[in-house]
């Protein structure tokens, strides 16, 4: 507790000064929304509407998406429910905008409040939200200990931990056990996040299955993919997804090792943060590649080689322009990102060992021999050479994919009847409401570790 001591302290006498620092760096990188910082201070220019609000939280695009069928299911159930959507990331904050202008419109989006506790405070004293719902792994100290001590049920949705944070949170075990406690119920995505919750010393666990698994496919626009595949023709070409730095030069090695195998080749790059595309540009083209980049309205001609997608919310349009795809994130030191994106799309998929962020996953798929697994860019090359010219083998692998996707589907369901006992209801009914008892019953029949 000492420590959880020291960082409450630490944060009150310098968290101002080092918060209003990296909003700066931030905001300079386009990070953040400088037209509503003011939400990171805990402050809104929006009403708290009436009736009971269910709180979501989730820091990225990815997290934000995962919880949207459960949140439009929860308002079915229940019109009268609102529900409040907090996000960190820029990618996030559009989604959710899109999603407002396309079936959500009462859907309330605000910056997540910096975990300064005046701001905290603020933003709860604001809000009052009758439920706190945290997607994956956000889990902030002075959040958590402002929700337990005003009696706001907290729970995580979809919970997710890396071997890396497990090994840095059980040297502190104390404290991050005690913020663990302060959930009314931890959903875990996974056995590995499961386990590693249980043995930092956290209590009441669930593990209903993984709710970016029930995602729908990933979409395009028809128009502009008919243009991209117009532009393309019948090219020989891959796609280097997600990737992180270092990665991008790995793609241009595989792409020197390819091209005279394949005439014509065309290698798709498709960073994770788009926003690193100025320095992706130039060291490409210092090495005396020709790239065409999407941001700025271009598509490749007959002279391109490297095709970069420095754009937001378009994988699912490049997934579908071919079917060999490395996922980046796993030959650098990430963790990658969900390959089931791909596969489902109809792409075969080379991997590296970095598997962190979705280890059951990638085992999984190459267990099942639905995937590739590759270590250098070497084995890259091979693994990506094999897919262009050999359609059984993506078919196979993609069959092999699919398989294990519709094994692992029915998250959201489950996750609904874990969480659904906690629900604030707007005018209880007697199939809408549940004792506690119920409601510890459920867990224990959910739970699995």
């Amino acid at each position: 507790m000492l420590l959880l001591h020291l960082y409450r302290l630490g944060i009150s006498l310098f968290g101002p000064y080092i918060i209003a620092r990296m909003l700066r760096r931030r905001v300079a990188g386009e990070k953040e929304d400088l037209t509503r910082l003011n939400e990171r201070y805990g402050l809104s220019e929006l009403p708290r509407p009436d009736g009971p609000l269910i709180w979501f939280h989730g820091a990225s695009m990815g997290e934000a998406i995962s919880v949207m069928d459960i949140i439009l299911r929860l308002k079915a159930e229940d019109p009268g429910r609102q529900f409040l959507m907090t996000t960190g990331s820029v990618t996030a904050a559009n989604l959710v905008a899109r999603r407002q202008a396309a079936d959500m419109d009462f859907l309330i989006h605000q910056w997540a409040p910096l975990d300064y506790h005046l701001w905290v405070n603020r933003f709860l004293d604001h809000w009052r939200p009758d439920i706190a719902m945290r997607i994956e792994s956000d889990i902030w100290p002075n959040m958590t200990l402002a929700c337990a001590k005003r009696n706001i049920p907290l729970i995580m949705v979809n919970g997710r931990m890396a071997a890396r944070s497990y090994n840095k949170w059980k040297k502190i075990k104390s404290p991050v056990a005690h913020l663990l406690n302060c959930y009314t119920l931890l959903i875990a995505q996974d056995e590995t996040t499961a386990n590693y919750l249980k043995q930092l010393g956290a209590n009441n666990i669930a593990m209903p299955g993984n709710l970016k698994l029930d995602a729908e496919p990933l979409q395009a626009n028809k128009a502009e993919l008919d243009a991209l595949l117009a532009a393309i023709g019948t090219r020989p070409r891959w796609l280097a997804a997600s990737t992180h730095p270092s990665e991008e030069d790995m793609a241009a090695e595989v792409h020197d090792i390819l091209a005279d195998r394949h005439a014509g080749l065309l290698t798709l790059i498709a960073p994770r943060h788009p926003d690193r595309a100025g320095d992706i540009l130039a060291s490409l083209r210092g090495k005396g590649y020709r790239v065409a980049q999407r941001s700025k309205g271009e598509l490749p001609d007959a002279d391109t080689q490297i095709y970069l997608s420095d754009t937001l919310g378009e994988m699912g349009l490049f997934y579908r322009l071919g079917k060999a795809a490395f996922l980046g994130g796993t030959l650098a030191p990430v963790g990658g990102q969900n390959p089931l994106e791909a596969t489902r799309l109809g792409n075969g998929v080379a991997f590296g060992p970095h598997i962190g962020a979705f280890p059951e996953i990638f085992t999984r798929l190459r267990e099942k021999q639905a995937a590739l697994f590759v270590e250098d860019v070497p084995q890259l090359a091979e693994a990506i050479d094999r897919m262009m010219t050999d359609p059984a083998l993506v078919e196979t692998l993609v069959t092999n994919a699919n398989q294990y996707d519709a094994s692992m589907r029915g998250a959201t369901l489950r996750t609904l009847d874990l969480i659904r006992p906690y629900m604030p209801v707007s005018q209880p009914t007697e199939t809408s409401t549940a004792t506690k008892e119920q409601a510890e019953m459920k867990n224990a029949v959910n739970a699995n570790v």
